[in-house]
């Protein structure tokens, strides 16, 4: 039973995998399957034997040559090979439906259109999807698909990069206050971001354009002070200065 499932599993992995070439997930299946059907024929061919040995054993036990105790012994030893035996193939066969199972799901997502490959690929489509809005000036569409890629994946590794390009789309409509608050969003779930110097000095490039000089002016300090080799800290001293020399004509505090 357990030779004819494995032939039977075998024979409908090429199927699949040539239906989803480059699925990982197929070639690892194809891999343990194949080295798990070979244990269980090799068992089955060494249970066979066993039985055969054992019919030979029965006559040298109904011998009366042998003693009592020799015919104990090749009982129990006989015994206890078949059992383990057993045991193994039904272990062997018991996980060969286990991947079978695993495989018919897989089956299942590839007619449903969604097979994991696919799967992994759509935080990185919908991402990029964003992105190219973005880059063609539609911000507020760029918006709605970031904010559907947070509801989506909160937990993906680009979250913090979708929350930044968010505010960075309320820059470029000139809602500085909502891209301000956009911008706090990364400092205060996501502190251990790429983008968390990045976001400060769009922050304050905010509150200068919202007349909160003084505001900018400590926060491009900080930025200074805590992050000395930020890749954009020209951009940032020459902003300090700008604003030092102008703080001086007062500003709305932040």
């Amino acid at each position: 039973m357990g030779s004819k499932k494995s032939f039977f599993i075998l024979l409908i992995l090429p199927i699949l995998l040539f239906k989803c070439t480059g699925n990982e997930v197929f070639f690892e299946l194809q891999k343990t399957v194949k080295e798990n059907s070979q244990k269980v024929e090799k068992n089955s061919a060494i249970l066979d034997t066993l039985k055969i040995q054992s019919g030979t054993m029965g006559k040298k036990i109904s011998n009366n040559s042998t003693t009592l105790e020799e015919k104990s012994q090749i009982v129990e030893h006989m015994s206890a090979e078949i059992s383990n035996l057993k045991n193994e193939i039904s272990e062997m066969n018991n996980f060969i439906a286990m991947q079978q199972e695993i495989i018919d799901s897989l089956m299942q997502k590839e007619n449903d259109g969604a097979l994991p490959n696919q799967e992994k690929n759509v935080p990185q489509q919908l991402f990029q999807n964003a992105m190219n809005l973005y880059s063609n000036s539609e911000y507020q569409a760029s918006i709605t698909k970031f904010t559907q890629f947070l509801e989506k994946y909160p937990d993906d590794f680009r979250a913090s990069g979708a929350q930044f390009w968010i505010g960075k789309c309320y820059i470029s409509l000139e809602q500085f206050q909502t891209a301000i608050h956009q911008m706090d969003k990364v400092l205060t779930n996501y502190p251990n971001a790429k983008e968390i110097v990045d976001a400060q000095l769009e922050i304050a490039y905010c509150l200068e354009k919202t007349e909160q000089y003084k505001g900018a002016l400590s926060l491009l300090q900080q930025i200074q002070n805590q992050f000395p080799d930020y890749e954009k800290m020209d951009v940032v001293i020459k902003k300090i200065e700008e604003l030092s020399e102008g703080s001086a004509f007062g500003g709305k505090e932040r």
